[in-house]
């Protein structure tokens, strides 16, 4: 063990890694902090621009973007009321009535300090059980993962749509692109309606950057959100007010820690998300707080559950992605493209084969979060009022530049950047209509393991169908039936009152 964690340092500690940690979270807190980008598209945007990288540098600059983008979404729900990510909603509910009070600075303080130490949690029950969780996974057969698959699709749908059914037909439409290409039995084209580029399979980045970045400023751009609105806020009554006091840290230390286990759980489970994690960490926070009708109208706690939880999501949704190579949510879904364009295989045999790149992983995790605690309390305590007047007026047009760049540098091809666009509009008409982008990610991602677990199990059944009535199949069929029923009451509760 000892010589894997050499080797893993190894891997992290070169002076790439060290300078791109501070840039990328700095860069994604400003993205986040801007109503109307999200840390999905800042990460999408920089997928294309990994490729010359090492994967562990490649997700060191992912991961360390959305983290960024997660608290920095907090600085326009306190500062103007208006969330900069729909995880940081929830803080906006205690956070903007304390900025309204004059004590601005301590909640951004506040939703600093939370989202570190949540994120770093979550990382740290990340690196504790991913083992384990591997070691489970290696000894599965095709049926059980084949069953795990269907079960994340299933749950990824029902909860990123409104609509169930339109959740798990954003999934299927995912499949039905994932397959598009040679047979992987006869090597044959298949669905590519006579148009050769379509022979290939179609590539990763400009579905992704389409369908998850482009798609949101064609929506953004059609909704005329081109505009954050400035607030006037009160200055702070005494010096106090616009910082968090070591009086604030013990008062609200019980509920970051409460909400960091809370967010981690919800992390671990396929479809839920930041947004649940931060709405149900709060629930949990007024049921349990000495003053709970204190709660939604300006108390530090409930600013500090809400980005805790929502933070704590980060690490925890990588749990299934490095186990069974199952993305739980979009973010999830992205590091694992930026891990293909490497050629790496995700999953339980990477820890056999590529054990110090993952442990080199997890190291960066840990480091961002440290980081984190120290840049965001600058960020927020010199930055944060310009940042949230940035207009996307400005932005967009920048970010299509990025993606269109992107899209080239990877594809080379005309076709690329044609496939961004027809997937661009894709995601609008989606997104439009109710219709699960997470989903059809997820979908489109797992599309091609999936066949390969069906037509396996389809062999083993065909020769021994008894293998269905084995403990193990049993034993996973029942957890997955528990995990759903567990989720199914936790988004209920989820839904802010």
């Amino acid at each position: 063990m000892m010589d894997l964690l050499l080797e893993a340092f190894k891997e992290f500690f070169i002076l790439e890694n060290l300078l791109l940690i501070p840039l990328a979270l700095i860069a994604g807190q400003i993205l986040g902090a801007i109503p109307g980008m999200s840390s999905i598209m800042a990460i999408a945007i920089v997928i294309p621009f990994t490729y010359g990288l090492s994967p562990v540098t490649a997700v060191t600059l992912l991961m360390s973007f959305y983290k960024g983008g997660l608290s920095g979404g907090s600085i326009a729900s306190i500062l103007i009321g208006t969330p900069g990510t729909a995880a940081a909603a929830a803080t906006s509910l205690d956070g903007y009535p304390l900025a309204k009070e004059g004590k601005a600075g301590k909640a951004l303080e506040t939703a600093q300090i939370a989202s570190a130490l949540g994120s770093l949690f979550s990382d740290i029950l990340l690196i504790s059980i991913i083992g384990f969780m591997a070691q489970i996974a290696l000894n599965m057969t095709s049926p059980e993962l084949l069953l795990i698959v269907v079960f994340a699709m299933l749950t990824v749908g029902s909860f990123t749509a409104g609509n169930p059914i339109k959740g798990f037909a954003s999934a299927l439409l995912g499949i039905f692109f994932s397959l598009l290409g040679p047979d992987p039995t006869t090597g044959l084209p298949r669905y590519s309606f006579g148009v050769l580029e379509l022979e290939a399979k179609l590539d990763i980045v400009p579905v992704l950057l389409g369908v998850l970045a482009l798609s949101e400023v064609f929506y953004e751009v059609y909704y005329k959100k081109m505009q954050s609105k400035e607030g006037h806020l009160p200055v702070p009554k005494n010096k106090s007010d616009g910082r968090m006091t070591w009086q604030d840290f013990k008062d609200t230390g019980p509920t970051t820690f409460q909400s960091s286990v809370i967010g981690a759980f919800i992390g671990m489970m396929p479809g839920l998300g930041p947004t649940i994690g931060a709405f149900l960490s709060h629930s949990a926070a007024k049921r349990t707080a000495k003053d709970p009708e204190k709660l939604g109208k300006g108390s530090l706690s409930g600013v500090a559950a809400a980005e805790a939880g929502n933070n704590a999501v980060a690490g925890a949704n990588l749990v299934p992605l490095f186990s069974f190579g199952i993305p739980g949510d979009a973010e999830a879904a992205l590091v694992l493209s930026a891990l293909m364009l490497h050629g790496l295989t995700v999953g339980p045999q990477l820890f056999v084969s590529d054990g110090p790149l993952v442990y080199g992983i997890f190291i960066s995790l840990i480091v961002a979060d440290i980081v984190l605690i120290f840049l965001g309390l600058y960020m927020v305590r010199y930055f944060a009022k310009p940042l949230t007047k940035i207009s996307t007026r400005y932005l967009y047009p920048t970010v299509i530049i990025l993606m269109l760049a992107g899209t080239f540098g990877v594809t080379r091809s005309m076709f690329g950047l044609m496939v961004l666009v027809a997937f661009g509009l894709i995601g609008f008409v989606m997104k439009m209509n109710g219709f699960s982008v997470p989903a059809f990610i997820i979908g489109f991602i797992l599309g091609a393991p999936l066949e390969g677990w069906l037509q396996r199990s389809y062999v083993m059944v065909k020769n021994d169908a008894s293998i269905l009535l084995k403990p193990s199949f049993i034993i996973t069929a029942l957890i997955l039936i528990g995990i759903a029923i567990f989720m199914k009451k936790v988004s209920k509760k989820s839904v802010p009152e």
